[in-house]
């Protein structure tokens, strides 16, 4: 653990942002000590899945499941994923997802019925079952657009209000530039131009679409899914970043952010940025995690939770 650090603001574009530490203590699971450990166990709160979940848990192919209104994570390390509970502050891990490549993890987004779809540094593009952690490659291939390596994330769309497996939602990824992946026919739309830099999406249940860019400031742009124009900049003040990932969550900006790795240690902190206040919180600092992409589906909740 080291000494918890707290980052001025730099700069302001159309609000000022405060950053200041948690005063509350981090909170620690314990594992099942009956369940054999085949690695040393992690120095953050985390949960075992298998010891978590029951044989009557909903598999993925339920639309809105409650595990899938959490936040997933994807940690460069042990190219895991976890699942994040933003209330109790504690990872619970799923597994390695058994796809076919030797590639590190790039980015990730969560549809409603919770697949996770995984973007691996060679370009390919994953559906990750994340009851079972089986995998099938989409397909898509991002050499035969000329786009890059992208971020990506769900957002629900517009005028549609109804639930249930019908509602309507779109995998959106920044790159070259803001496109529309269509994930039946794997057809990329271009909506916008560039200008966004190194970006992460994360999309809202009522539709809104956000990019945390990785320049100075560490801003997050409301995007206009017509154009991809931004509509409204927040400035969050967290910078500096090696490897980041980004979700919107009850209301909130989440930011796993890590610093350059310079000694090949160096882990994430979780950082909570407030929309309506301006103010960040690092609520945990050196989660023994690379933190390198998060995914939030629009089942989530988009409000804070009472």
């Amino acid at each position: 653990m080291t000494k918890r650090r707290c980052l001025a603001f730099v700069g302001a574009l159309t609000s000022a942002a405060a950053i200041h530490c948690s005063s509350e203590p981090q909170k620690f699971e314990t594992k099942d000590e009956s369940v054999p450990d085949a690695e040393p166990p992690p120095v953050a709160p985390f949960v075992d899945a298998s010891v978590e979940q029951d044989a009557s848990a909903p598999l993925p192919d339920v639309d809105c499941a409650d595990e899938n209104k959490k936040i997933y994570v994807l940690s460069g390390n042990d190219k895991v994923i976890y699942r994040f509970d933003p209330i109790a502050l504690t990872f619970t891990s799923l597994g390695r997802p058994a796809c076919a490549t030797r590639s590190g993890m790039y980015s990730m987004a969560v549809d409603r019925r919770g697949f996770a779809w995984v973007e691996y540094q060679d370009g390919r593009l994953f559906k990750v079952n994340t009851a079972d952690m089986s995998c099938a490659d989409s397909g898509f291939r991002r050499d035969a657009y000329g786009f890059g390596l992208f971020g990506m994330g769900f957002a629900k769309n517009d005028g549609d209000t109804g639930g249930g497996v019908n509602a309507g939602e779109t995998l959106w990824v920044v790159g070259a530039a803001l496109a529309r992946l269509d994930t039946t026919t794997l057809d990329l739309s271009i909506v916008g131009k560039g200008g966004l830099g190194r970006s992460e999406l994360s999309g809202t249940g009522v539709g809104t679409l956000y990019a945390f860019m990785s320049g100075a400031g560490g801003r997050v742009a409301q995007l206009d899914k017509t154009t991809g124009e931004t509509q409204k900049f927040f400035v969050t003040g967290v910078e500096n970043l090696g490897a980041w990932a980004f979700a919107a969550w009850g209301g909130d900006f989440w930011l796993f952010t890590s610093p350059p790795q310079v000694s090949g240690t160096e882990t994430s902190t979780v950082t909570k940025y407030s929309p309506t206040t301006g103010e960040s919180t690092v609520l945990m600092e050196d989660v023994g995690l690379l933190i390198v992409g998060a995914g939030v589906s629009t089942c989530a909740p988009t409000e804070p939770p009472h």
